[in-house]
């Protein structure tokens, strides 16, 4: 239902409850303090200028003002979701500034939308610090809004988005406003969204920042619009920022990448210090931190970029068309290669931490420095110790043929150097690797060429006793590529053939006869049964 108050006379009542929808639509006002808009309630303010009333906003209550062509309410206090839809506004005075300094928060969405240019204000001329909260998203599809300082205004003013930010058109500025000097935030905790309109600042002096921040990934998504003057844009920690393959151009400002916040690019041309090439084309500084982490997910082919710093914290390949290094490369924490090959490209990468290994490789002729290596497919884990492996390459395969029985059929190509140090490595075989061989009382041992590694060695261990069977020593890595096998500990001796079963019976025509069953015979040519000729047991 809609009560639609269109008066010039006061409007007098002790209370109200809004479930649906209360319209003012005339010159007198709405009593303070008398009226309750529910979570299905919205109150209108459907004239030019005014005040909108003091009353009580529960969650999910809507405050929608339209009807403004030139001079805009007055808002103070908390709101819900607020929606500015005035299409007919073609100016604004020194009264658009609705939400001034008595703004607190708007608990849920901000949806605006007017004509022109000159649209509301969210500002404060205070010298202190101020933040306004917008709960949910904020929506700009027309018109003018400003967040800025005011007059001689001082300290840093904070609008924090709890989702996303969405910018469909109109005109959105970020400034110092009136030659004051406050820092101005724009902090979005959810997605960017760009497809049309204009983010600037008002002045050429005047200087905003849009800030990613809170843990999660933040989408960035720009298709259109433009970004003008010095909007500084900036990855606080612990967020992900998510380019896709969009790209962030038109700014003079800066870009910032803090220490442990993370940057995922799908952009072909990776990332770059300057120019218009890659994800980031700010014409101010690019600045990527050197303890942040990288992630490179495109479909085609992807370069590094020549902004990505000689030391990160971490890299993740995630494109099945691969990527090449453009410089020199240590990883101070861990590689993960997701999917798709990694080409060093003639380039020298060090991997300090661990190299983990789930569905990408190596390109071939891709030897980097590692010290940690962790390879589910290959069931290979070199530990990370410190003592670093130059020259790697791993790689595993099942011998059907040639291995059993001496050996399980499973056998592991190693290459590297990690000088005189061991490496502590684990080998990791299934039952199907081995025959499904009863290992109950055996000492499973790692060949390497002549030199033996058991298992029951001091500082090795192993674990047999499941379906999936592990062997862990203490071994260096040398540079000549070597094949690793696993045997029972001893040397040459075979896996032999296991019986489950064997029993002799009685044939009704007077014959013996023999029947067993085996727990495995892979590679068993057949059988030889040896009869005594002698008819005594003792004998046989």
């Amino acid at each position: 239902a809609e009560l639609n108050y269109t008066s010039g006379t006061a409007f007098n009542y002790n209370s109200m409850t809004v479930s649906g929808i209360l319209k003012r639509s005339g010159s007198a006002a709405i009593p303070n303090d008398r009226a309750t808009i529910t979570s299905t309630g919205i109150y209108v303010h459907n004239i030019n200028g005014g005040s909108i009333p003091t009353i009580t906003w529960d969650e999910g209550s809507t405050l929608m003002i339209t009807g403004v062509t030139s001079n805009t309410p007055t808002a103070t206090g908390t709101y819900n979701n607020v929606v500015y839809n005035s299409p007919s506004q073609s100016s604004g005075t020194s009264t658009d500034r609705v939400f001034g300094n008595s703004l607190n928060n708007i608990e849920g969405s901000l949806y605006y939308e007017a004509s022109g240019a000159s649209g509301i204000t969210i500002y404060d001329n205070g010298t202190g610090d101020r933040t306004v909260n917008i709960a949910k998203d904020l929506s700009i599809t027309g018109g003018g809004l400003a967040f800025r300082g005011a007059g001689s205004s001082s300290g840093t003013k904070t609008m924090v988005i709890g989702r996303d930010f969405i910018m469909g058109g109109g005109l959105l500025q970020l400034s110092r406003y009136n030659n004051s000097s406050p820092t101005t935030e724009l902090q979005v905790r959810g997605n960017f969204s760009m497809s049309n309109g204009t983010i600037t600042n008002n002045g050429s002096s005047a200087v905003g920042t849009i800030v990613f921040t809170g843990s999660g990934n933040h989408a960035f998504t720009k298709s259109g619009g433009t970004i003008s003057e010095r909007v500084n844009f900036r990855v606080d920690p612990s967020s992900t920022l998510d380019f896709g393959t969009s790209v962030l151009d038109g700014s003079t400002g800066t870009f910032t990448l803090s220490s442990g916040a993370t940057l995922i690019t799908g952009h072909a041309e990776g990332i770059t210090a300057s120019g218009a090439t890659g994800s980031i084309q700010v014409t101010g500084t690019r600045t990527f931190s050197t303890e942040a982490n990288y992630v490179y997910n495109g479909t085609a082919a992807q370069v590094t970029g020549n902004g990505l710093p000689a030391t990160i914290n971490s890299l993740s390949l995630d494109n099945e068309s691969g990527l090449s290094l453009s410089n020199d490369l240590t990883i101070s924490g861990n590689l993960n290669l997701i999917n798709g090959a990694l080409d060093l490209n003639g380039k020298t990468l060090t991997v300090n931490g661990t190299t983990t290994v789930t569905g990408g490789t190596f390109a071939v002729g891709s030897a980097p420095t590692i010290d940690g290596y962790v390879d589910a497919g290959s069931n290979l884990a070199i530990s990370d110790d410190g003592n670093p492996v130059s020259g790697f390459s791993a790689s595993s395969s099942v011998v059907e043929e040639g291995n059993y029985p001496q050996r399980i059929k499973r056998q592991w190509s190693i290459s590297g150097d990690s000088g005189e140090n061991s490496k502590t490595i684990t080998f990791t075989w299934t039952a199907d690797d081995d025959n499904d061989f009863n290992w109950e009382g055996k000492i499973p041992s790692v060949f390497s060429g002549s030199t033996e590694y058991a298992g029951d060695a001091v500082g090795n261990s192993y674990d047999v006793s499941g379906a999936t069977r592990s062997i862990t020593i203490q071994a260096p890595i040398s540079s000549a590529k070597a094949d690793w096998k696993i045997g029972l500990k001893g040397g040459d001796d075979t896996l032999p053939v296991v019986l489950s079963s064997f029993t002799v019976s009685m044939s009704v025509q007077g014959f013996a006869r023999l029947q067993w069953v085996t727990q495995s015979e892979t590679n068993v040519l057949g059988f030889y049964v040896f009869r005594s000729q002698q008819p005594e047991l003792e004998h046989a």
